[in-house]
């Protein structure tokens, strides 16, 4: 089993998923990421569905892994982490986040 921490991050990094649309005459309102599009290439470039969860982030992030080694994609931009080690996700320079997502995450956030 592979497990991720969270080492650092230099600002905000929140958990956010395709959101909830057509639920506001329920009174849920959409919610999901900033840039969705982002979401989505992050998602699918790790075989997850296009809405699963992932992390929104704001600045520089820090991820420690253990167990077995980990896909991980950075705006659709996949790599393998190897257990044990540490991936740097570097802060946003062009646009105001970065998406983070990991193979196997679902789109009701687990």
């Amino acid at each position: 089993m592979t497990e991720l921490e969270i080492a650092s991050a230099g600002a905000p990094a929140m958990v956010q998923d395709g959101g909830r649309p057509g639920r506001m005459h329920q009174g849920v309102p959409r919610g999901g990421p900033i840039i969705p599009d982002l979401l989505r290439a992050a998602n699918t470039s790790v075989g997850n569905e296009a809405g699963a969860a992932g992390l929104e982030c704001f600045g520089e992030l820090r991820l420690r892994s253990s167990g077995d080694p980990l896909w991980i994609s950075v705006d659709g931009k996949p790599s393998l982490i190897e257990a044990g080690s540490t991936f740097v996700v570097e802060r946003p320079t062009t646009l105001l986040v970065r998406y983070v997502a990991f193979r196997g995450a679902d789109a009701r956030g687990r």
